[in-house]
């Protein structure tokens, strides 16, 4: 299923265009330009982030009764009354194969540290005491007081970002890759006219979490 968003000026519809084989594609029409789609150029927070959020993975995911879920990690435990979180990840791949690993995670959540005003996730990563990534698929984080909303506002909101891609770009919001890890992949952009995306689809993406990114289903 291919989904092509098209930009139109007075209102938000949304289209299911797809035969029972579901080979036609989605077309979402939306009311503005949402740019290039990375982490430091969508624009609004609905649709932008949704559709983000098809092409960028987080830890962890709402499902479709808003309760939290392991999405890119396998597990998520917290200990140290709520100090100290260790995330395992699935085995998992960016769109250009390469394996995702912890460092990604930890290079992602340092990144938007260190750009805090070109993006609003630092918002989310800014009173980590420390994060470490003791093996390739495994991650800690320490902070300096328990947050009951950690789950929510940190690991199911704040994108993951392919270190390989993004470590040496010093002007993240006039950097173009959408290389990320989600059910969709980047085609095309066209300023003001459309975004296509195509399917990517692994055993970790399926069409019912799909629909939750519109409220469909």
């Amino acid at each position: 299923m291919e989904i092509n968003v098209r930009f139109i000026p007075t209102f938000l519809a949304i289209v299911l265009a797809f035969s029972s084989a579901r080979a036609q594609p989605l077309v979402v029409s939306i009311s503005g330009d949402e740019g290039f789609l990375t982490p430091f150029t969508y624009v609004t927070g609905y649709p932008g982030y949704n559709l983000l959020s098809l092409v960028y993975d987080t830890l962890m995911l709402p499902d479709l009764n808003g309760v939290v879920q392991p999405w890119l990690a396998e597990q998520v435990r917290s200990s140290n009354g709520g100090r100290e979180w260790t995330i395992r990840l699935k085995a998992a791949q960016w769109h250009d194969g390469k394996p995702i690993t912890s460092e990604d995670v930890k290079f992602s959540y340092e990144y938007y540290r260190r750009y805090p005003v070109v993006g609003r996730f630092a918002t989310a990563v800014r009173l980590f005491s420390q994060i470490r990534a003791p093996d390739s698929r495994t991650v800690v984080i320490s902070l300096p007081r328990p947050d009951a909303n950690f789950e929510l506002t940190t690991l199911a909101d704040v994108p993951i970002l392919p270190k390989h891609i993004w470590e040496n770009v010093t002007d993240p919001k006039g950097f173009r890759n959408n290389i990320g890890s989600g059910p969709f992949m980047l085609v095309e952009v066209k300023s003001g006219q459309f975004i296509a995306l195509k399917p990517t689809l692994t055993t970790r993406h399926s069409d019912r979490v799909l629909a939750g990114f519109f409220g469909f289903g």
